[in-house]
């Protein structure tokens, strides 16, 4: 609250974000808040409302910007409108590219408020240097707007990750259709976005023991599913995980390795993928890729460029999934019992995923997974099953 400040008048909460995809941590965050008994009223700020899928953030791709404000508001309120009883408010916020002149604007636009909620240090001195209360904003769950709108992009079923107020707003508003033909046109901005936003990952294949099989399967569910995936791999480049799944092309590489932890930037494409992104994938990931290929790679075309071409020197693996998606310290914890074609043996994989290093190593403490030894994707390929064939 500011100093000073009335107690006569209802006391506000504002809480910013840029909500280009409004999911279930941000509708948390806004319960949280909610729940503060101090706070009467609620104000939330949509950040970067000046940029779009026509108006281009000066520092930001395409595909990072998809929904005008007005899209981001009727999202939000459609997201939260059955969900929130206290009085609350929904306002344009304009970057300004610097962070001292943005704190000064927001405070000027702004309805009076008494709270400002940020994680973020540098927000918290500013807003505090003007007088405010700032809180922090408990984060518990693994969701990113960024990877909502990938699986969006790729046709993917979210339910388990936004409101279902979203999902009306997908669907009535032709939001999904906006999020697919900006990533369809716009696709090689994914090497940009994963290199600046890159994930954390822990896995292992070793055999569980029950007790610690046990824990991870009773852990809350977010995903179940099946699936079968083509990975194409090489020795000489164990840095790198390419997979193909239906029309879906999915690129993992490795950026760092702390121990038993990767650092990774995952790319993902929807076939038919352009051919422009593919030259900008393939030299990120230092592959030379085929020449005289055409504009536009369907899925058959891929999986025949990637087997087939002996530049490129990969080896086809087909691997069947049953997939279980829990969560635990906002980390994802994916379960896996996976079936080698050709193979009769049956092997088992579990993994921590973030983008916070840290809660990754807090999760596999505490869930009794340290004894297990590491290992990648790419590196089970190449060490259990292609030494078996």
């Amino acid at each position: 609250m500011r100093i000073n400040e009335s107690r006569n008048k209802p006391r506000r909460g504002l809480i910013v974000g840029r909500y280009q995809m409004f999911h279930k941590g941000h509708l948390n965050i806004i319960k949280f808040m909610e729940s503060e008994p101090d706070v009467d009223e609620i104000i939330i700020g949509i950040g970067s409302s000046q940029y779009d899928r026509n108006h281009k953030h000066l520092e930001m791709p395409w595909i990072t910007n998809p929904f005008t404000f007005d899209e981001r508001k009727e999202l939000v309120h459609e997201a939260i409108k059955d969900e929130i009883k206290k009085p609350y408010q929904i306002m344009p916020i304009l970057d300004q590219h610097d962070h001292e002149r943005w704190v000064n604007y927001v405070i000027s636009i702004m309805p009076n408020f008494d709270y400002f909620y940020t994680n973020t240090k540098r927000e918290k001195e500013l807003f505090e240097k003007h007088g405010y209360e700032v809180r922090g904003i408990p984060i518990r769950d693994p969701f990113h707007a960024q990877t909502i709108r990938e699986k969006i992009a790729m046709g993917e079923n979210v339910e388990d990750y936004v409101p279902p107020g979203v999902i009306k707003f997908l669907h009535t508003m032709k939001g999904a259709k906006i999020i697919e033909e900006l990533y369809r046109e716009h696709g090689e901005e994914m090497i940009i976005v994963h290199n600046f936003y890159p994930d954390w990952e822990w896995r292992t294949f070793d055999y569980l023991e029950p007790e610690d099989k046990n824990r991870i399967l009773g852990l809350p569910r977010v995903d179940k599913k099946n699936e079968s995936d083509s990975y194409f791999v090489s020795a000489e480049h164990p840095g790198v995980n390419i997979k193909l799944r239906g029309d879906i092309f999915k690129v993992k590489k490795k950026l760092q390795q702390e121990g038993g932890y990767e650092k990774t930037a995952p790319y993902i494409f929807k076939a038919p993928v352009k051919k422009q992104s593919l030259e900008a994938l393939f030299k990120d990931i230092v592959f030379t890729l085929p020449r005289n290929i055409p504009e536009y790679l369907d899925a058959c075309q891929l999986r025949r460029m990637l087997s087939e071409n002996k530049e490129l020197g990969l080896t086809n693996v087909n691997i069947e999934k049953e997939r279980i998606i829990g969560l635990y310290n906002a980390c994802a914890i994916d379960f896996q019992k996976i079936q080698p074609q050709g193979s009769r043996e049956t092997y088992f994989t579990v993994s921590i995923e973030s983008r916070d290093k840290f809660r990754i190593e807090k999760a596999v403490k505490e869930l009794g997974l340290e004894k297990y030894r590491p290992l990648d994707y790419t590196g089970f390929i190449l060490e259990k099953i292609l030494r078996k064939i």
